[in-house]
């Protein structure tokens, strides 16, 4: 499995080396991490420098990514992209903004999710599916998955912030998921135009989400924060 096969054409996809955790960070960068332990700041590093590597392939100079207020990585003009890391894996996501509207990408270790944290991630709905299926996919941790790639490509178009249930997820055993049913600032009509992907393999599992043309009415339609 090649993890570019998750998105659609024109989204490039790097995932970082061992190398990454030592490479170089412009000045703007490292002010982001100058008081993060020693493992947070390497991971940022890989992130940057898999980033890097991608806006290459796009055609874009090696620039600096610095984070926001908010921390999420600030893209040059006319990029669209989404970082994401766990344990033992660091993945960038770019593509050129006038093909791709937001992206959004996640990854952790396939391993259950605990418990206790189902019923904060899972909504009445999506327990009932994933406790019913037979197969042996980690559907809690897939929702848990799928729901922080959407997230990620929700908020640069909103920024607003969502929780696990203002958003609920129909899956596609074949490797699709759909946001459906919705609450809070996230209506259903603002999420007709986002589509999704899942694979796994022994280690990981992954989640896309993207939307590739932003809806007429989205400017007006779509809630702000201050």
């Amino acid at each position: 499995m090649t993890l570019d096969t998750l998105f659609p054409p024109g989204v490039v996809v790097e995932t970082a080396r061992d190398a990454d955790a030592d490479a170089p960070l412009h000045e703007d960068e490292a002010a982001c991490v100058a008081r993060a332990v020693p493992h947070r700041v390497a991971e940022f590093r890989q992130g940057r420098a898999a980033a890097r590597r991608a806006l290459g392939r796009l055609g874009f100079p090696p620039t600096a990514i610095p984070a926001g207020v908010d921390r999420a990585p600030q893209w040059p003009a006319g990029i669209v992209g989404s970082i994401a890391h766990t344990e033992g894996r660091c993945v960038a996501a770019l593509a050129a903004a006038d093909r791709i509207v937001s992206i959004g990408f996640d990854v952790e270790r396939a391993r259950p999710l605990p418990a206790r944290i189902r019923a904060l991630v899972c909504t009445v709905d999506e327990l009932a599916w994933a406790d019913a299926r037979t197969d042996d996919a980690p559907w809690h941790l897939l929702t848990f998955v799928a729901k922080e790639a959407f997230y990620k490509a929700w908020y640069p178009l909103t920024r607003t912030f969502i929780g696990f249930h203002d958003v609920a997820l129909r899956f596609d055993p074949a490797g699709v998921f759909v946001p459906v049913a919705a609450g809070g600032h996230c209506t259903a009509k603002m999420l007709t135009d986002y589509a999704g992907r899942w694979a796994r393999d022994e280690e990981f599992v992954y989640a896309a989400a993207w939307i590739t043309a932003a809806p007429p009415d989205r400017a007006s339609s779509a809630p702000t924060s201050g």
